[in-house]
């Protein structure tokens, strides 16, 4: 699911986006993602897609620069998650691959890239699941005292069956506030 606030002014873009991807599965097709180092890179990978085995993957990113060469800034989330799913595996070898993606999620806040907010029901399925995974973690303080399942809160906030390769009710590729030259 994607909902996407594009506006083109001229030659510049800016979009806030909000995505919800589900079973999502990555392979790394290059030797680095982000920047990272090989090994950093490929233990993101692993991370991410431990993480999404559980979860939906959730987030908001900024998209900026000239239409013929615009900049996505979706990094950070996509590091969280990855820190996420390598903390899930609970590998102590993993140690220095979180404590990386850690340090690397704090350049790019240095950064001051503007977070997006998330939609309504992206909000609630995300501290849904951020919930879950503090409860995986054993992380202090977590409440999931009557919470829906994750399958029944993702039907009940974007409707019809989540995973479901046939379903059309997408916001993909929706616009709103577009302008042009």
């Amino acid at each position: 699911t994607l909902i996407t606030k594009l506006i083109i002014t001229g030659r510049e873009v800016h979009a806030e986006n909000n995505v919800l991807l589900e079973n999502l599965q990555l392979a790394l097709k290059a030797d680095s993602i982000f920047g990272l180092d090989p090994l950093t890179s490929r233990k993101a990978i692993e991370g991410l897609n431990r993480y999404c085995e559980e979860f939906p993957l959730i987030f908001g990113f900024l998209v900026d620069g000239t239409a013929s060469a615009p900049r996505f800034h979706w990094e950070k989330p996509l590091l969280e998650a990855a820190q996420k799913g390598l903390m899930l595996l609970g590998q102590r070898g993993l140690q220095r691959y979180i404590d990386r993606l850690g340090l690397e999620i704090l350049n790019l806040e240095k950064l001051g890239i503007k977070e997006i907010p998330l939609e309504r029901g992206f909000a609630e399925v995300q501290q849904a699941v951020q919930q879950l995974i503090a409860k995986q973690l054993r992380l202090p303080g977590t409440q999931l005292e009557g919470l829906e399942t994750l399958k029944e809160l993702l039907e009940k906030l974007f409707g019809g069956a989540k995973g479901d390769s046939s379903d059309s009710t997408s916001n993909g590729g929706q616009n709103r506030g577009q302008e042009k030259e």
